[in-house]
């Protein structure tokens, strides 16, 4: 890079000189300084990308060495749907073994269902299809995904072209409600596959698009 700032300052040099020397010292001068701090400011991105590379493979390696081995629990999140005056079921989430990612299978107002995956600490890990591994599965499935606008992260929906080989939306529910593990290969560097517990997930699941159940007094529903 310092030999071709080099050559530009000569250029502009020999340019300005046969039309006036102190104009040919500018022109040296202002050319310089440009080429230089362009120089500095990309030299600064590729350290800056460098060190993030670096961090962000240490935080990876520091979560799976501190990954729960039991897995986190599911979660359902309930909203108010004014039309009935009752809480709705229309999220169940999960936390990675390690914290790095989230999954979470939604079902709107509308009925249609969606499972997104975030993964705030990756960038740029959307891709057409992803790896995926169930431990009740012989081998290793394929599905496609989808990126979500705000590039919060990709998300699979029953919406999605299915390519030969990949298995689809409805597949996949089902193996997450029968099975125990799940694993999602994230294509980041050489790859970090992140683990879900699946235990839990099928009644977790079946509360999506139904009223919140009453609490009655000693914390039992009914």
């Amino acid at each position: 890079m310092a030999w071709i700032i080099g050559i530009i300052v000569i250029f502009f040099a020999v340019l300005y000189w046969r039309v006036s020397w102190p104009l040919g010292i500018l022109a040296v001068i202002v050319v310089g300084s440009l080429a230089w701090y362009a120089h500095y400011d990309s030299e600064k991105k590729t350290r800056e990308q460098e060190i993030a590379v670096v961090a962000l493979k240490q935080k990876i390696a520091q979560a799976l060495e501190n990954a729960s081995p039991e897995g986190k629990e599911w979660q359902v999140e309930y909203v108010e749907d004014p039309t009935i005056a009752k809480r709705i079921g229309r999220d169940a989430s999960i936390i990675s073994n390690d914290g790095l990612c989230r999954l979470d299978v939604g079902k709107r107002l509308d009925g249609k269902e969606q499972t997104g995956l975030h993964c705030p600490d990756f960038k740029n890990y959307v891709d057409k299809d992803m790896e995926i591994r169930f431990d009740d599965a012989a081998a290793s499935d394929w599905i496609d995904v989808g990126k979500f606008n705000d590039d919060s992260g990709v998300y699979i929906s029953p919406y999605i072209f299915v390519s030969p080989g990949h298995i689809g939306y409805k597949e996949f529910i089902d193996h997450l409600k029968n099975g125990n593990t799940l694993a999602i290969k994230i294509p980041a560097d050489d790859g970090v596959w992140v683990k879900f517990k699946l235990e839990g997930a099928a009644e977790a699941l079946s509360k999506l698009g139904k009223p919140q159940a009453a609490q009655v007094p000693g914390g039992e529903n009914h």
